[in-house]
């Protein structure tokens, strides 16, 4: 039978010490009415020296200390049944923390993590596991640890490789901006973040948080510097936007469309450029690759034209290639080299890319004059458009016409019309 101590017992016992005292009390004075004392007695005893004073000192003092025993074992008891027991739990591997986003404290109780004391927080494992909370909700998970005891998060666990780790996250976190050693990927439309530390190409800890707003700002700059055209799959490019990029990224921004859903480049440059692209994500083979299915119709468009301005570049860059390649040949044709217009005395020396000289022959004294040669895409013969090659000498323009035997002919309006013959 327990013994606990009431405040109904401390008064039971202070009336039985007042009806000792009054029993006492009557017999004192019974044993004075009947017996007489001697007159040297008759004056008054102390307290002290009265039998019955010890009796009840006795009597009070043990039920003091009685009351005092049964008061501390009833405390002892109730602290006993009020103290939680909490037998901490040394396995999470069967976990997924990601799980917990969005739950109570109860629940963060329930999966085996205790309360801090001094902060908003929760930890296991002797703190290698920690959840801060903001607010009363979940705002950063921490883990690391021994990869067989501790948690998952969104399927990826201490000890994965990274390769793996990063894929299975983009799967829920797109926004890419991974550095060496270590996976950083975002959602930007929910603001959260998750970064997985890696030590010999496997992750040794996860971090979760939920992103402030500067850190929103801080990747969406940090995403447009990775692209050449960002937007591409949220709105129409303008020509001035595709053309404000030299042609060679022109030509990789339209195959970056390509390489957001995965497409698999065989051919360089693409090849090695997507490979060093933290983002790029190669899954789909060139054969297997369906862009009218995949392209939303800012994609579709946006590749279109820039394909568009491509070719237009590229074929005025290749014009201009051909137009030079027929300049330079006609100066090979016809510097260092000396010509004699037939049928007269009069010949003429290319010095230089520049300069001329004129023999007239006879007392006719030599002239020093300076040429140009130029090149136009006109119709030669039968409509067809070939690199036409013309001499302007002394403000006079000619059409020139070499041919293998070493001759040329000058033809237009001025001194120099006619057919001419290799001298030296």
């Amino acid at each position: 039978m327990e013994l606990i101590y009431t405040p109904k017992a401390g008064n039971d016992l202070l009336r039985i010490k007042e009806r000792i005292e009054e029993y006492f009390d009557d017999e004192e004075k019974r044993m004075n009415h009947n017996t007489p004392l001697p007159k040297e007695q008759s004056k008054s005893i102390p307290v002290y020296r009265k039998w019955w004073f010890w009796l009840i000192t006795v009597i009070v003092i043990a039920g003091i200390a009685v009351a005092g025993f049964l008061l501390s074992a009833s405390k002892d008891q109730k602290e006993d049944q009020t103290a939680p027991v909490t037998e901490q739990v040394k396995d999470f591997s069967d976990q997924d923390f990601k799980d917990l986003i969005g739950k109570s404290e109860e629940d963060l109780e329930n999966a085996g993590l205790i309360k801090s004391e001094d902060a908003d927080e929760y930890t296991g494992l002797d703190e290698n596991l920690k959840i801060v909370l903001k607010d009363g909700k979940v705002d950063q998970i921490h883990i690391a640890g021994e990869p067989d005891v501790t948690p998952a998060f969104a399927g990826v666990r201490i000890g994965t490789g990274g390769e793996d780790a990063k894929s299975t996250l983009l799967a829920i976190y797109p926004d890419d901006t991974s550095a060496e050693e270590m996976i950083k990927v975002s959602n930007l439309d929910t603001k959260e973040s998750v970064e997985c530390d890696l030590s010999d190409g496997t992750v040794s800890a996860i971090r979760y948080f939920v992103m402030t707003d500067e850190q929103v700002s801080e990747v969406e700059s940090k995403l447009q510097e990775a692209y050449i055209f960002p937007d591409s799959a949220d709105k129409y490019l303008s020509e001035d936007e595709i053309r404000s990029v030299s042609v060679d990224d022109m030509a990789l921004g339209r195959n970056e469309i390509f390489a957001r859903h995965g497409y698999i480049f065989n051919e360089e440059p693409f090849k090695t450029y997507f490979a060093d692209q933290s983002w790029y994500e190669g899954t789909v083979p060139s054969d297997q690759f369906h862009a009218d299915q995949v392209f939303n119709d800012f994609e579709k468009k946006n590749v279109e034209l820039i394909r568009q301005i491509e070719d237009e570049i590229n074929g005025a860059a290749a014009a201009q290639t051909e137009q030079q390649n027929a300049v330079n040949d006609a100066y090979d044709f016809l510097v260092g080299h000396s010509y004699n217009c037939r049928g007269y005395q009069t010949s003429i020396s290319f010095e230089t890319r520049d300069t001329l000289v004129v023999i007239y022959g006879g007392e006719i004294e030599d002239r020093y004059t300076s040429y140009s040669i130029s090149s136009r895409y006109e119709v030669y013969r039968d409509d067809q458009k070939e690199w036409l090659t013309f001499v302007t000498i002394d403000g006079v323009e000619y059409y020139l016409r070499c041919f293998t035997d070493g001759s040329m002919n000058l033809a237009g309006n001025g001194e120099f019309d006619g057919w001419y013959d290799l001298i030296s």
